[in-house]
């Protein structure tokens, strides 16, 4: 294609852009988001270059502008978010503030300032690369939510310090005086608080300000005005030279476009570097946590969403280029993106008329920078600070306990005294011991129940349940909630010991553990189940466990084998089913043992209602249906109507819901004498579950028309099935009721 029609396209798609997106707004916002871009980034070098390394800023200062350009180019071109704006920011500036510090300390007195100079700028170069090679790969391997695991507290306390050390930053810009302990007397002197207490009060009146005014035009009206007013106020008391020595009056007046220069490579002292490549980490860490802060709030706002992941390459490639020009570090911007919202110019366009403004700065705005006043610049970080501060610390105090403010400002102190690096181990030591203790508070005993109260769900004969009645109690059972981990483990070996010392009940013989709703367990709380269950030998007791996930099974079994030469733990697929065995060794235990190929007579148990005679016997064996059903098979199948009532006559069924997710739930279990199918035979509808033989069956079957003949016929016979039938479902209601206490 000739040059010419790319020429063509190219400013077609410039015309449509700016048609379809209020083009007055777009320009209008994008060069107000510009500038506020380029005077943030002026800031933030002013706040890193102080001291002996003031007179670099306005290299400093050239190398952001040429960042925040190239964040605005990239972010406005590639962002999922359109009308994003992206520029070099406030925390990792602030950060690597703290950091220039100590580098300068250590090489005051060996090192020329120029050397010093080249050892900050290969720093911020290596702090760019490593922000931009972490968010690229977090951004490519999908894990932009995996910073949401850091503590609040630690997230409150990191940006809350990032905010008090823009304010110290300011209160250093404003008198020439660094911020320190042993600085603190001179910092209180009459002239120096006549140069940082105006700043405050300006940077505190434009916090609220903003705060009470939403409209976007609020700081950079205010910016100009604090601007205008120090040139007029300098002139009325006649300052030398217009005031130029308050200004960055050291900023040339013709373009500011520049490079580092490839000859202070030999002056970096990269030894001193790569003893704080932690710190450099550290930044890493907070400035993700920052950008997702960032990006969640734009989220909040679009109507589309964001993906994180892809804002994570994107701001990675840009910090990558940024690396090569020795700027801060940079990402998505809350505030001028909502500034962008608010003026109504969501476009792509608009984050290139942020990077053309600030090309325009790097051009020819070096004359105007000039007149820029260090008070404004100290107002502006001020601003920023409050702003953290307020967001960070003040705001959350009311929503936190008060361990976690108390974490939160050991955290800042730590940060202060220690560093970054420290303050993070302090700091995620902190909410993990905080943790720990008060989910150790958590009981994890969600519901305990005896025996005698709970029961499994199979119909058992009059004499096993007057058994199970009796000695019930020695059946104990604990559900259990929740992660166990080492206190909580404890928490359970106290209560059975408990139960095992009560003296008001009969010792336990059985402890039914159920894990229904345990998420998972740590290695320190299947060791303390080790322990119990080594001492559930001499105890007399057995621990028979019930719901357990494949994982926890997996852990208990190797700890329980390699601890103590356990075997297994002995387990069951649900609590009735576990439930039932405790029953069954109960009842054995008790001189009832079960006798599973026992035979039912119907007509023996109907005799025991009033009116049957004994020619009924003949009559009903005529009329019912003898069914043999091997095990495994389905007698009456979930979702079909039942041909009548069965009579289990011999062997065992069990009642099995399916469910949605392919799991099968059993719901109650019968031998002989049992009866099932009577509420679809009743109520004429399909049944809710499947009847399924256990082992090999023999069912009486009393169809609809041989009862309707029994009821023509034998009007007392068909009575007396019908009261047994009602004293079933009765005995059946009962127990259901008495099931509710456990849940």
């Amino acid at each position: 294609m000739p040059v010419d029609d790319n020429k063509h396209l190219f400013h077609g798609w410039l015309l449509v852009t700016l048609m379809n997106n209020r083009p007055v707004s777009t320009v209008t916002a994008g060069v107000i988001a510009g500038l506020l871009s380029s005077f943030f980034a002026i800031s933030y070098a002013s706040l890193i270059f102080t001291g002996e390394l003031a007179k670099f800023v306005p290299n400093a200062a050239a190398f952001f502008l040429q960042g925040a350009l190239i964040m605005g180019l990239i972010s406005g071109l590639l962002s999922s978010y359109r009308g994003a704006i992206s520029t070099v920011q406030d925390v990792p500036a602030a950060m690597f503030a703290i950091l220039s510090a100590t580098l300068v300390d250590r090489m005051a007195g060996n090192a020329s300032p120029e050397a010093m100079f080249a050892t900050l700028v290969a720093g911020l170069s290596l702090s760019a690369f490593s922000i931009g090679l972490g968010f690229w790969v977090l951004g490519v391997a999908k894990l932009g939510d995996l910073v949401w695991y850091i503590p609040f507290p630690v997230t409150a306390a990191f940006l809350s310090g990032v905010g008090l050390f823009l304010i110290m930053g300011a209160i250093q810009i404003a008198t020439g005086i660094s911020f320190s302990w042993s600085n603190i007397f001179s910092l209180i002197e009459p002239n120096a608080l006549l140069c940082w207490i105006p700043a405050g009060v300006i940077g505190l009146i434009c916090f609220l300000l903003t705060r009470r005014y939403r409209h976007p035009s609020v700081l950079p009206a205010f910016l100009v005005l604090v601007i205008i007013g120090f040139h007029i106020w300098a002139r009325m008391i006649g300052l030398p030279d217009g005031g130029s020595t308050f200004t960055l009056a050291n900023i040339p007046s013709g373009a500011l476009w520049q490079l580092p220069n490839v000859n202070l490579l030999a002056m970096v002292d990269w030894p001193l570097l790569m003893d704080h490549v932690g710190a450099i980490g550290s930044i890493l860490v907070v400035c993700h946590l920052s950008m997702l802060l960032n990006v969640s709030g734009l989220d909040m706002q679009s109507e589309k969403g964001i993906d994180v992941n892809r804002e994570l390459k994107v701001a990675g490639t840009a910090n990558l280029l940024l690396s090569l020009l020795g700027s801060s570090s940079g990402y998505n911007s809350f505030s001028l993106s909502s500034l962008i919202r608010r003026m109504q110019a969501k476009s792509r366009f608009t984050g290139i008329i942020v990077a053309v403004t600030c090309a325009l700065i790097l051009s020819y705005g070096g004359v105007l920078l000039q007149w820029i006043p260090l008070i404004a610049i100290s107002s502006i970080l001020f601003f920023m600070g409050l702003n953290l501060l307020s967001r960070w610390l003040f705001e959350p105090w009311r929503r936190l306990t008060t361990t976690e403010f108390a974490i939160v400002l050991l955290i800042i102190a730590a940060m202060k005294f220690f560093g970054t690096l420290p303050a993070v181990g302090i700091g995620l030591m902190l909410s993990i011991a905080h943790f720990v203790l008060t989910y150790s508070r958590f009981n994890i005993l969600r519901a305990t129940a005896s025996g005698r109260d709970h029961r499994s769900n199979v119909e058992r004969s009059q004499a096993d349940e007057q058994q199970l009645r009796q000695h019930g109690d020695q059946i104990y059972i604990l559900e259990l909630e929740g992660f166990i981990f080492f206190g909580a483990g404890n928490l359970l070996t106290m209560k059975v010991n408990q139960r095992v010392q009560d003296r008001s009940k009969p010792p336990p013989r059985y402890i039914l553990i159920d894990l229904r709703q345990v998420s998972g367990i740590d290695a320190s709380a299947a060791q303390t189940l080790a322990q119990m269950q080594a001492r559930s030998v001499s105890s007399g007791y057995t621990i028979v466990y019930t719901h357990m996930s494949p994982s926890v099974a997996d852990r208990l079994s190797a700890t329980f084998g390699l601890a103590y030469g356990l075997p297994p733990p002995l387990f069951f697929e649900d609590t009735d089913r576990g439930l039932e065995w405790c029953e069954d060794q109960i009842i054995s235990e008790n001189g009832h043992a079960q006798t599973p190929a026992r035979i039912a007579d119907l007509f023996g148990i109907l005799q025991n209602y009033a009116g049957v005679r004994e020619d009924d016997q003949l009559r009903l064996a005529s009329l019912i249906k003898v069914r043999h059903i091997d095990a495994g098979n389905i007698i009456i199948e979930q979702g079909q109507r039942s041909e009548g009532i069965y009579f289990v006559v011999s062997g065992y069924v069990s009642v099995v819901l399916s469910c949605n997710n392919g799991r099968m739930q059993r719901l109650r279990r019968g031998g002989p004498g049992s009866i099932y199918g009577e509420m679809s035979y009743f109520t004429q509808t399909t049944t809710s579950a499947s009847l399924i033989a256990d082992v090999p069956t023999t069912l009486n079957l009393l169809t609809k028309e041989a009862l309707e003949r029994i009821e023509r016929e034998a009007p007392l016979l068909a009575t007396a099935i019908h009261k047994h039938v009602a004293k079933v479902l009765s005995q059946r209601l009962a127990t259901a009721t008495s099931q509710l206490q456990y849940l």
